[in-house]
């Protein structure tokens, strides 16, 4: 996805996912649209942050867990994989995704 896609899909949506860490942790994300998170995990619980779109890469930050920017791509109608980037607009390595999501108010298209 690009940026301007970004942005018009995720300002205001709340994402339900789970991240690729070997345990299937279950997270959920709301990105308010001025840019505040809202986040809670297994984990570490509820956590405040920032979402901001910096060229094609999504970005988010949180006041207690470490943040990261993402490159997003679709699988299905209704999934979003995202994989972690070093510097923005590298190319993602394949087949390697970060974590995935979907929009709670929808049925995932996310692969099992």
């Amino acid at each position: 996805m690009i940026g301007s896609e970004l942005t018009a899909t995720f300002r205001g949506m709340t994402l339900e996912g789970t991240y690729n860490d070997g345990e299937d942790t279950k997270y959920r994300e709301t990105y308010n649209p001025d840019g505040t998170i809202l986040y809670h995990d297994e984990d570490h619980g509820d956590q405040n942050g920032v979402w901001a779109v910096n060229g094609n890469t999504f970005c988010t930050y949180y006041e207690g867990i470490p943040g990261s920017c993402f490159q997003v791509t679709t699988e299905g109608t209704n999934c979003f994989s995202f994989t972690a980037v070093a510097f923005a607009d590298r190319p993602a390595p394949p087949n390697d995704w970060t974590a995935r999501g979907w929009n709670n108010n929808a049925a995932s298209s996310c692969p099992n």
